[in-house]
């Protein structure tokens, strides 16, 4: 998958100032003016996204752009430190509590909430022919599977990385002014 990497110059003096501020406090700070950049990111990748023009068997309307989200980056978590990134959020898988199964996945091509085809819709995929033998008949059939070009939506939207780092600031300054004026470090 495609990633892009954006360098912020001066970090160094605000790590320094930042030194002083709770651990946990700042992590919070942190990650609301991170959200609040990515969703200028998101908000454009949901622009970019195909849709669907009416609904189908197991499509509705809406369900990729729905599905673009901001999410809290595991990775950087257990790193200690903070970090979010845009991408589709896959649907529910199934729930099991004691070895039983409570609630069935929504994942698949048989789901109306599963947007799975994500990937094919922003990298493309190239024609492919298999063949696949029939348990029933023991006849050996042909299946070609056609060529998609890719949108490119969520790669699109990082052209907005400049204004989701102005927002990243501005939320940052913002809280910093408040802290400066009142004492309050609350977010």
């Amino acid at each position: 998958m495609a990633s892009q990497t954006l360098r912020i110059e001066g970090l160094d003096e605000l790590k320094q100032k930042l030194a002083d501020i709770p651990r946990s406090l700042r992590r919070k700070v942190f990650r609301q003016a991170l959200v609040s950049g990515a969703t200028i990111i998101r908000d454009e990748a949901r622009r970019y996204a195909p849709l669907l023009k009416s609904n189908r068997l197991n499509r509705k309307v809406g369900t990729l752009r729905k599905s673009i989200v901001v999410r809290t980056s595991k990775i950087a978590t257990r790193s200690g430190d903070v970090g979010v990134f845009v991408n589709v959020r896959p649907a529910k898988g199934a729930v099991y509590k004691k070895g039983v199964l409570v609630k069935e996945s929504q994942r698949g091509k048989d789901s109306d909430k599963d947007p799975y085809y994500w990937q094919w819709l922003e990298f493309g995929r190239k024609r492919n022919v298999f063949y696949k033998m029939s348990n029933k008949t023991k006849r050996i059939r042909k299946f070609v599977v056609g060529r998609i070009l890719p949108f490119s939506f969520l790669q699109n939207a990082s052209e907005k990385l400049p204004e989701a780092l102005g927002a990243f600031e501005m939320k940052l300054s913002s809280w910093f002014d408040q802290v400066n004026s009142t004492g309050n470090t609350k977010p």
